[in-house]
């Protein structure tokens, strides 16, 4: 995962529909991924433990709920049973990178 992200405008409006929580969420979610440079995202303890760290404390159960609305809302896709990845449509690919 980059360092940073550039957003396409025209998706902010999935992100300004999303829930405090599942907007910490993202922020946290894309900071994990960058930290651990991984492109998919395991719902499992080193996850858990990693959210704590961020002051973020749900219970997994509450994270699960968290994650699929966020799979609902097209801001995640869902890989596999508790596996997600950060939908890329969200971004501006590489090469439309204005300075």
């Amino acid at each position: 995962m980059e360092k940073f992200a550039l957003i396409e405008i025209e998706r902010l409006s999935e992100l300004l529909n999303l829930s405090t929580a599942e907007l910490k969420m993202f922020f946290v979610i894309l900071n994990y991924l960058n930290s651990k440079d991984k492109k998919v995202l395991v719902h499992n303890a080193e996850f858990r433990k990693f959210l704590a760290s961020m002051k973020f404390s749900k219970t997994p159960e509450r994270i699960s709920t968290i994650l699929s609305s966020m799979v609902k809302k097209k801001v995640l896709i869902r890989e596999g049973q508790g596996v997600y990845s950060v939908s890329e449509n969200i971004f501006l690919p590489d090469n439309d990178c204005k300075e």
